[in-house]
């Protein structure tokens, strides 16, 4: 079976990076040999910074008769990236502090083998199992696409649905592996891009059992801190007050403005399935709003006129409050959104009592909450 390598599409600038290592000082290397790659391309290894999103240069080298040497430096063993001059794009590769092969063939980069990283193993072993749970996926998403598209409600919630189980049954294959293989370094990075509706509950004391090297990831020092902040605002614990501009610049806090039952909506403009939710919020808001619910809206988008465009569009009549910074929302962060359409559903008193709510739950909800 081929090794399934993920592609991501970055934008990275080869020509500039120089090998800095001097010999004798390096602590990995690969030996890399790939079908087709023609001489004197460069090759370029770096690391993803997730604090600004760039990539930072590690080593760099060029091609010769398709084989190459990548020599450095790595603080510890975690998922780095390589990237081709000419191709699109990044392959991950889990490296180890150790000497190790690479092969493969320039027309089908995800098919690359990194031989010699037992994290390497560990991470095409997960990547294959979630890969075959969304296989499906590939079948039921036209069929999605095209019932929406004849307003068939029925089916659209039907299909709807087998998504999501299949999104579901995907977190389940990676929460499994996760804690029957607490070694595997590529464990946090694979929760953290399949889950996105992470329990703080459920989920620390799978990351207490990981080994001290799988936690010293990237990844691994990500999910630390989103799981104490999702355990701060998990229900039960009172909300972190939202505090900004709405869309005409007047200040607004959410303890000020919440009611009986407040919802706090994490969504986007961009967010294609948050603009095909946001009907069924309009609809809980004009049924229960007269009896005391009310909500907060809180936008990740970063251009203030599609954020306002949106709001007039889809008819979005209460509050809205965005710092305009995207992902990089300090309102997200403080709920540790990961994902949107997500929300936050609160008591009177300001108490998280419920987490993505939405559709029919959210309706029972608050039928059940304003009696």
């Amino acid at each position: 079976m081929k090794n399934i390598v993920f592609v991501i599409l970055l934008s990275i600038t080869l020509f500039s990076c120089q090998n800095n290592e001097k010999k004798g000082e390096n602590n990995f290397s690969i030996k890399g040999n790939i079908k087709g790659l023609a001489d004197g391309k460069k090759i370029l290894l770096f690391a993803r910074n997730y604090d600004n999103g760039q990539a930072d240069s590690l080593t760099a080298t060029v091609s010769k008769n398709g084989a190459f040497v990548l020599e450095g430096n790595i603080p510890n063993a975690d998922i780095y990236y390589m990237g081709i001059e000419g191709k699109e794009g990044a392959i991950e590769l889990v490296l180890e502090q150790k000497e190790m092969t690479l092969s493969g063939d320039i027309n089908d980069l995800k098919a690359i083998q990194l031989k010699g990283s037992k994290g390497q193993d560990d991470f095409v072993a997960l990547s294959e199992q979630v890969q075959a749970v969304y296989a499906t996926e590939n079948i039921i998403y036209p069929q999605l696409e095209k019932a929406q598209e004849n307003e068939d409600k029925k089916a659209v919630d039907s299909l709807g649905k087998e998504l999501e189980s299949i999104y579901l049954k995907a977190g389940e294959v990676v929460k499994k592996y996760a804690i029957d293989h607490p070694t595997a370094l590529a464990a946090p990075y694979m929760i953290l891009n399949t889950i996105f509706d992470l329990d703080a509950a459920e989920y620390q004391p799978i990351f207490n059992k990981f080994s001290d090297e799988v936690k010293n990831t990237q990844a691994g020092k990500i999910l630390k801190d989103k799981l104490i902040v999702l355990s701060k605002t998990a229900v039960g614990n009172m909300a972190v007050d939202i505090q900004g501009l709405d869309p005409d610049g007047k200040n607004i806090s959410l303890m000020e403005i919440k009611g009986k039952v407040t919802l706090i909506d994490f969504w986007a403009s961009w967010c294609g399935p948050c603009r095909k939710e946001n009907p069924n919020v309009v609809k809980m808001y004009n049924k229960y709003h007269a009896k005391g619910f009310e909500i907060l809206s809180v936008s990740l988008d970063e251009k203030a006129e599609s954020w306002k465009a949106a709001i007039m569009k889809d008819g979005l009549i209460w509050h809205h409050v965005s710092d305009l910074k995207g992902w990089k929302s300090d309102y997200a962060t403080a709920y540790g959104i990961q994902a949107i359409p997500q929300t936050i559903l609160l008591d009177s008193e300001g108490k998280i009592i419920g987490r993505n709510v939405m559709g029919e739950e959210l309706d029972n909800m608050l039928m059940e909450l304003l009696k």
